[in-house]
């Protein structure tokens, strides 16, 4: 009974290590047009925050879910003052223009690529 209950442990433990070891996390680049004329790139692990500041105006968020490798919906948040408050939401695909958001101000957002990276 004992040898059972230790193989049983064992397999338990290795199975555990295997679906740590094989967990997959997805970055999402996009290109971020900004209300100033600036178009910066930026590179976030999907559902983390990436950020960008406009002087006068703020700090906004940027937090994206990738659907598949050619998708992502990106949602769009108001950080000024230490708040998370959600100003906007697009969906977008590789390869397409950059689709506008409807918060002010405006960002047109652009998805490059979508990576995968096992972990």
């Amino acid at each position: 009974m004992g040898l059972i209950r230790g193989v049983m442990l064992a397999s338990l433990f290795l199975l555990t290590v295997v679906s740590v070891s094989a967990r997959e996390t997805r970055e999402v680049i996009m290109r971020i047009g900004l209300p100033n004329g600036a178009s910066p790139e930026l590179r976030v692990v999907e559902r983390e925050t990436g950020s960008v500041s406009l002087p006068k105006v703020g700090t906004f968020g940027f937090v994206p879910v990738a659907t598949d490798d050619k998708t992502a919906t990106i949602t769009v948040l108001d950080l000024t003052n230490g708040e998370r408050k959600q100003i906007a939401e697009v969906t977008l695909s590789v390869g397409a223009g950059p689709v506008p958001t409807d918060s002010t101000p405006q960002f047109n957002i652009r998805l490059l690529r979508v990576v995968r990276h096992q972990q």
